[in-house]
């Protein structure tokens, strides 16, 4: 019976890993198109940076510009971050002290 159980649990696993495996972009709707690659990436793509690849090979063949890299997640761009850190600040969250020229209360995002 434990020998049953254990072949069970093996093909499950090998069935999440084949999912996981697969990358995720083709299967979102046209409105959740816009994530980012390295999110909708497969796991071993992330793991080895696979990713990367395609704008590896853009690189090689033409000089990059700003336009030419991925798209950035929410959390991670300079104006989602500056309107949180404002925010935060104008709150009185955040104050300077000169004495030290650190924060005296650093904000806790979530």
């Amino acid at each position: 019976m434990i020998s049953y159980l254990a072949v069970v649990a093996v093909i499950v696993k090998g069935f999440v890993l084949l999912f996981e495996a697969v990358e995720k972009r083709r299967l979102l709707r046209s409105e959740s198109q816009a994530y980012a690659v390295e999110a909708t990436s497969s796991i071993f793509s992330r793991s080895f940076f696979w990713w990367l690849n395609p704008l590896f090979r853009f690189g090689f063949k033409h000089v990059l510009v700003v336009d030419d890299l991925f798209i950035l997640d929410k959390h991670l761009q300079a104006e989602y971050n500056f309107a949180r850190f404002s925010a935060a600040w104008a709150s009185g969250k955040l104050r300077y002290n000169p004495d030290l020229s650190i924060f005296s209360r650093l904000p806790v995002f979530d």
